[in-house]
């Protein structure tokens, strides 16, 4: 009796302090982005997909064409940004602070017009390209959203116009590699920027 209570207190112990680690890990700094925690090679038995963009990037400002992105950048490294705009570049950066500097020219943007209705009272993502078949709903504004019965199965995505930013992740609770775009923006096909059937998680901000 006495070695199940011990085994007891130990496993309530330990599910405490991982708690007391994910929370610290997703502390925010005031900004209104999440902040990039240290991510392991493996998180909670996943490692990071070897899937390139295949489009143009622009990094820190300097272009890079896809078939030598691999040459000089990881993925899992950057932080990702796409612009409705622009839609055949990605713009990463290599620090929160090159991120920031480039969201302050952005303003809630409402281009919905191409989604199925259901889609404007949440940010959607599509198991198919074009925003077709079956989807799952990231209600409005909501943080650090599991995808829970929908992993590594986004190809496209809507973003809600009711949050200014949508970042979709890697792994669960927001680690590895992410892209973000604009509440109001669109993405057919996944596949163009590196991340069909890899996202685990997403989130609005603010």
């Amino acid at each position: 009796m006495n070695r199940r209570r011990i085994a007891l207190v130990v496993a309530v112990i330990l599910v405490l302090l991982l708690g007391t680690y994910i929370t610290q890990s997703f502390a925010q700094d005031g900004s209104g982005l999440p902040n990039i925690p240290d991510v392991p090679e493996y998180v909670f038995g996943q490692k990071s997909v070897p899937i390139l963009p295949k489009v143009p990037v622009i990094v820190d400002g300097v272009r890079v064409d896809p078939d030598t992105f691999a040459e000089h950048y990881s993925m899992a490294d950057l932080r990702f940004f796409l612009d409705p705009e622009t839609p055949d570049i990605m713009y990463a950066f290599s620090t929160d602070e090159g991120l920031q500097e480039f969201l302050k020219k952005f303003e809630k943007r409402g281009k919905s017009n191409e989604v199925p209705e259901d889609s404007r009272a949440s940010s959607n993502l599509y198991d198919g390209y074009n925003f077709t078949g079956s989807y799952y709903a990231v209600p409005a504004c909501q943080l650090r959203w599991t995808l829970v019965g929908f992993n590594d199965k986004a190809s496209s995505v809507y973003a809600t116009t009711a949050c200014d930013y949508f970042a979709i992740y890697e792994h669960i609770y927001g680690f590895g590699r992410y892209l973000s775009t604009s509440g109001g923006s669109y993405w057919s096909n996944l596949s163009y920027y590196g991340f069909d059937n890899i996202t685990s998680s997403a989130e609005h901000w603010p």
